[in-house]
């Protein structure tokens, strides 16, 4: 047995070709793969289409078939029906009713009407070839007339009837039909004949059961007729045990105990399923004993609607071969052409592919010569080749590109030379082994070598910390061109020719430059950096002192303010409270004045009742009376107007001590203020209007208190004249009894306490005023300690932004030290 041939072996081969064979080769499967792709499709597609209209072409025929069978046994059913209403099976029950003869028609018997009815059949059988015969059963099974057909093929009625129990299944199923119902019997054999039984129940005008009436037909021929509507192909006819009632592949089949699901399995499951579909079409894979596959359908037909479970199935069947045979030769052409197609396809490519190989055989010479380093050598010229004779110019090009970038990387590097020695920074290249490559300018000037000394030695001599171990730290691979960093940058001691060590900033970058490892140190001079952070360092230092100066002093600023607040707060509640008791004072001078009108009111009505004599003493008594009680009263509202009077005056000595200690505080919060510098300038101008506003508020406390002094005046004064209209009162009702000769006395002691009425009412409505103006002067000390309480919250909110702002300083400060 010869091996296989390894597939890279294979590959390896192929690639070893030149390439005019791999163009043909290639080209040549290329063509023979898509045409095969193409033919398979093709076929495939074929084959689809014809199975599809093969299909559909063969249902309509099994419709065909099917309607066929079904018209014929319906047409049969419909004669059954009409020949059981026609005169003749009436007339014979009513005769047989009355002894033989019919009292409804005169004349007719029993004999007569069964001679008519045999005539009717025979018509019918004339009719319609396919009935083998008609009779006419009892009611018990008994056969009463039967017409068959003789050796001429002719209807004559049947000297011999057939026995009862011949069409016993046929009775009892068509017994048990209602009136108009018909009943189709399965295929059964009779003397070599296929036949079938359509029968109707026959009733008498009384709705009783009387016999049953029958054509049997021949089921040969109804088959006959439906398979030749089936053009291709041959049909079967499967009843609904599964077994054959007609094939036209092997008529040994019918009516034997031959399977229809043995030799067409597929539709036969499905026929016997009791909810198998009705109708099916498609193309059934090894349906047949033999592995034959087959384009094949069915369709069922029902006569009975009382038993849905029976019925006949009609099912032509197509070999797949025999209707694809179109599609098979289709096969076995494609190839054939394809095979042809592709020689023509190769001799050409083959043509072809030996021209553009030639010109790229003399551009691989002149490439040749180029890549040896005659960048003059000649491309050759390729005339009428398409992309080739591109590839030639395109190499002609490539190649005074060529020779113009080495021109310009010679100038490039040139250049580049001299960028790097214009740099402010020393740059040292160091192999892997630790040896100077190459440095620039400044790197020769920082540490005073000429190049040729330096150039090719051990860098530790210059940095110590580019000795061979430090570039040695990292030897992970690195791809061509690839750059690597060493580390962030480090601050190491340089040496120069001299032996001096200063400091320096070093970077170091790894890069693979041509498969060897370099490295690229990068050097600053820092001690000038050095000296200029030491400064920054002394400067932050003392940055830091202030910070913390001003975050202690923001502190105790915010704690003074806070103090402050708190204390404008409590003035605020009190001045609010003072408000509220001089506002009640005023509405109880109020009462006061309206109490001191109702006095004088009295005083007049008691004057008038003087006038009137003696004849009104006892009114001027009860008068008097009241006007005593009236008196008493009003002399115990102004002592009580005197008691709120002397709480507003102790009121307003703690509103004045509440202004000296806003003073207090405004001159405290300047003070702090003026300790803060700058950003104590805005807390100084809210301390100054508190300042003005406690003085404002003293002010108004002066004229609150002058105020309270005439209200007092003006209460002892109500009091003295209370108590000299009370024991007014009390002598004129000592004196009452003696009203006749006191008359003119009494007038003018009641004048004189109208006048003491009017003074009462002027003082009230004086004290009502006062009050008025107090309880006014109490709403602006409200509104100015408001805004008081407003302006120091707001130095509060200032202090705190002020120490959040120190605190905030601090910590950066803090976190810049750590660093």
């Amino acid at each position: 047995m010869t091996p296989a041939v390894p597939r890279s072996s294979v590959i390896q081969r192929f690639a070893g070709l030149s390439l005019r064979w791999q163009i043909g080769l290639f080209t040549l499967t290329l063509l023979v793969l898509s045409l095969m792709g193409f033919g398979y499709a093709a076929w495939a597609e074929s084959r689809a289409v014809v199975t599809e209209i093969t299909l559909n072409k063969l249902a309509k025929e099994t419709s065909r078939a099917a309607k066929s069978i079904g018209r014929q046994l319906t047409t049969a059913g419909s004669i059954a029906l009409q020949v059981r209403d026609f005169p003749p099976i009436p007339g014979i029950y009513r005769s047989l009713d009355n002894d033989g003869t019919d009292l409804e028609q005169v004349g007719s018997t029993t004999e007569i009407w069964i001679d008519r009815l045999a005539t009717i059949v025979a018509s019918q059988m004339n009719a319609h070839p396919e009935y083998r015969s008609g009779m006419l059963l009892g009611g018990a099974g008994e056969p009463m007339l039967h017409v068959t057909r003789n050796a001429n093929g002719e209807p004559e009625v049947a000297t011999q009837s057939t026995p009862a129990g011949g069409k016993r299944e046929t009775f009892s199923g068509t017994a048990a039909l209602p009136s108009g119902a018909v009943y189709v019997s399965p295929v059964h054999r009779a003397s070599r004949t296929l036949t079938i039984d359509v029968a109707t129940p026959c009733f008498d005008t009384t709705g009783e059961f009387r016999g049953v009436f029958l054509f049997v037909v021949d089921a040969e021929t109804i088959f006959h007729e439906a398979a030749d509507t089936i053009e291709s192909g041959y049909l079967d006819v499967v009843d609904d045990r599964g077994l054959y009632v007609y094939s036209g592949e092997d008529p040994q089949y019918v009516i034997s105990n031959r399977e229809y699901r043995k030799d067409k399995p597929v539709r036969g499951k499905l026929l016997l399923e009791p909810d198998g579909p009705d109708a099916v079409q498609r193309v059934v894979a090894e349906d047949e004993r033999d592995g034959t596959a087959l384009i094949a359908c069915y369709e069922k037909l029902y006569f009975m609607p009382q038993e849905p479970s029976r019925f006949l199935a009609v099912a032509p069947s197509i070999d797949a071969d025999v209707a694809l045979a179109p599609i098979t030769d289709l096969a076995v052409r494609i190839p054939l052409a394809g095979l042809l197609v592709g020689s023509v396809g190769g001799l050409l490519v083959w043509w072809f592919s030996g021209r553009i190989t030639q010109a790229l055989h003399q551009l691989a010479l002149s490439s040749d010569r180029i890549a040896a380093g005659d960048l003059d050598a000649d491309v050759p010229t390729i005339h009428a080749m398409g992309e080739v004779r591109t590839l030639a110019d395109s190499f002609r090009r490539m190649t005074g590109t060529l020779r113009q970038s080495i021109t310009e990387a010679e100038s490039e590097q040139r250049r580049t030379r001299a960028i790097l020695d214009s740099t402010a920074d020393g740059i040292i290249t160091v192999d892997a082994d630790g040896r100077i490559v190459n440095i620039n300018q400044p790197a020769l000037q920082l540490f005073d070598y000429p190049v040729e000394e330096i150039r090719g030695q051990d860098a530790g001599r210059l940095v110590s910390a580019l000795a061979r171990q430090m570039v040695e730290r990292d030897r992970s691979p690195l791809k061509e061109g690839e750059v690597r960093r060493l580390g962030a940058e480090v601050e190491v001691t340089g040496r120069n020719r001299r032996g001096d060590e200063f400091p320096i900033a070093l970077r170091v970058t790894q890069i693979d430059h041509k498969g060897d490892r370099l490295y690229i140190a990068t050097l600053q001079d820092i001690a000038d950096r050095k000296e200029a952070e030491a400064e920054r360092d002394r400067l932050f230092q003392g940055i830091r002192e202030a910070v913390r100066h001003l975050a202690t002093s923001s502190a105790q600023i915010l704690s003074t303010t806070a103090e402050q607040a708190r204390s404008a707060q409590e003035q605020a509640s009190s001045v609010t409270e003072t408000a509220t008791t001089v506002e009640e004072l005023t509405q109880t001078a109020e009462q006061a004045r309206g109490r001191a009108e109702e006095v004088a009111q009295s005083s007049r009505q008691a004057d008038e009742v003087s006038q009137s004599g003696r004849d009104a003493v006892e009114q001027t008594f009860s008068a008097m009376e009241h006007v005593r009680e009236q008196v008493e009263s009003t002399a115990e509202n102004i002592l009580a107007l005197a008691e709120r009077a002397q709480a507003i005056s102790k009121i307003i000595s703690t509103v004045d001590d509440l202004a000296d200690q806003t003073n207090l505080l405004a001159i405290n919060a300047s003070i702090e203020a003026s300790r803060a510098g700058e950003h104590g300038k805005g807390f100084s101008v809210v301390a100054t209007e508190i300042k003005a506003l406690a003085e404002q508020s003293k002010k108004a406390t002066n004229q609150v208190r002058e105020i309270l002094g005439e209200i007092q005046q003006a209460t002892n004064k109500a009091v003295i004249s209370t108590e000299q209209g009370t024991r007014t009162m009390h002598e004129a009702r000592q004196v009452v009894k003696r009203a006749e000769e006191t008359i003119e006395k009494l007038a003018g002691t009641i004048s004189v306490a109208a006048r003491s009425a009017s003074q009462i009412v002027a003082s009230s409505g004086q004290q009502a005023g006062a009050m008025q103006q107090i309880n006014e002067a109490m709403s602006h000390i409200d509104q100015a300690t408001k805004q008081t309480l407003a302006a120091t919250q707001q130095a509060e909110q200032s202090a705190a932004d002020l120490n959040d702002l120190g605190q905030r300083l601090r910590d950066l400060i803090d976190r810049e030290g750590q660093a």
